[in-house]
């Protein structure tokens, strides 16, 4: 039954990073960058990944979604510090790609 609700959380979790915000065209908007996502659409997909962590610690008690989502939530502070703090914004998009490796991991450390 563990083992079960393990293959749930994995299986969760690659849910979330197949439904990665896709990047705007650099003509539709232009106070975007290129191929970046908007801030409503991160804040949307963040909002699933901590609900997803949540629940799969809920469920399962393992430490390493709560650390995930620790990380996680430190790379989201780091970026906004660096945006504030410079002339060339970092795009969403980098950010995004972080928090997928850190979600990759995760799934490691789940299955061994």
């Amino acid at each position: 039954m563990y083992n079960q609700g393990k293959q749930l959380a994995i299986d969760a979790i690659y849910r979330v990073i197949y439904s990665t915000p896709k990047p705007y065209n650099q003509y539709l908007s232009y106070n975007m960058q290129y191929n970046d996502i908007t801030y409503e659409q991160f804040e949307n997909w963040k909002n699933y990944i901590f609900q997803v962590l949540d629940i799969s610690y809920s469920n399962l008690g393992l430490y390493d979604f709560m650390n995930t989502k620790n990380n996680i939530s430190y790379l989201i502070q780091q970026f906004y510090q660096y945006n504030q703090t410079t002339v060339n914004k970092a795009p969403y998009m980098q950010l995004v790609n972080q928090i997928n490796n850190e979600l990759i991991h995760l799934i490691q450390r789940i299955q061994y």
